[in-house]
């Protein structure tokens, strides 16, 4: 996953497609679970 919002860029890879993660939570105090990447 990669994002770009003009002023900060970044990516993220993570092995095993997550399977082992709960959730993901993020600095802007989004949360997401496994299901929310999946789906998507």
């Amino acid at each position: 996953m990669q994002w770009d919002n003009g002023s900060q860029s970044g990516e993220l890879r993570i092995a095993y497609m997550g399977e082992h993660i709960e959730e993901f939570v993020f600095a802007d105090g989004s949360v997401y679970s496994y299901d929310d990447f999946i789906n998507s």
